[in-house]
């Protein structure tokens, strides 16, 4: 999700639940909040729906989720020229290689960057912020060495800052998973959610949205 020239909010999230509303008839309202503050409002019942959600079991307590629409591989993003700086081929390697790393709060990063952020494991420097956008800034003016996020997400972003050409991918996979909207059990009608989640099968059926997605995977990392 970013801002295109218009100042519009777009994004691959953005345009599925559009889809979704029109197929269902029904009228959407986009509200900008730090992901972690959007589940707290979701759980409340002062926020409907959230795009880009992990499954998670006390999540599935106040939250209804709909089919996974999207999948999403985690890497590490770095500035553009400095791969040969981080020569590590492991996760182990990296955990304990004492970079300053940022992350974005409230995000899921897998079981072994978890244990990481625990401060269990490894001897990063880690530091999180509420946007992603926050952290590839702070990678542009050295403030940390690297951070965690997808990809093509972090491409649509750079675009927006006008950064396209100030990041690299570093190829070491720290983690994969799939995304799903979920809706409030406070605020949304079991019918309502059960009819968000047949139009999004509908849409995952016709292959709409696999032309969605390659349409926003055509970056080059």
């Amino acid at each position: 999700m970013y801002r295109d020239q218009e100042g519009m909010l777009t994004g691959l999230d953005i345009e599925v639940i559009q889809q979704v509303a029109r197929e269902i008839n029904c009228r959407v309202e986009f509200i900008e909040t730090p992901f972690k503050r959007h589940l707290i409002e979701l759980k409340k019942g002062n926020i409907d729906l959230a795009s880009s959600t992990q499954y998670k079991d006390d999540r599935a307590e106040y939250a209804r989720f709909t089919i996974p629409y999207r999948t999403s591989r985690y890497s590490l993003i770095v500035r553009r020229g400095e791969l040969d700086k981080y020569p590590f081929e492991t996760f182990d390697e990296f955990k304990n290689s004492g970079i300053r790393l940022g992350i974005t709060r409230g995000y899921l990063y897998g079981d072994r960057m978890a244990s990481v952020i625990a401060k269990s494991s490894g001897n990063l420097d880690i530091e999180d912020v509420v946007a992603e956008s926050i952290n590839l800034r702070k990678l542009m003016v050295n403030r940390i060495d690297a951070f965690l996020a997808d990809p093509v997400v972090i491409q649509k972003v750079a675009e927006e800052d006008e950064n396209t050409d100030s990041f690299a991918v570093h190829p070491l996979h720290i983690h994969s998973t799939t995304f799903h909207f979920i809706s409030s059990r406070q605020s949304v009608p079991k019918d309502l959610a059960d009819k968000i989640n047949n139009a999004l099968i509908k849409l995952d059926n016709d292959g709409w949205i696999e032309k969605l997605t390659l349409k926003y995977h055509r970056i080059d990392e």
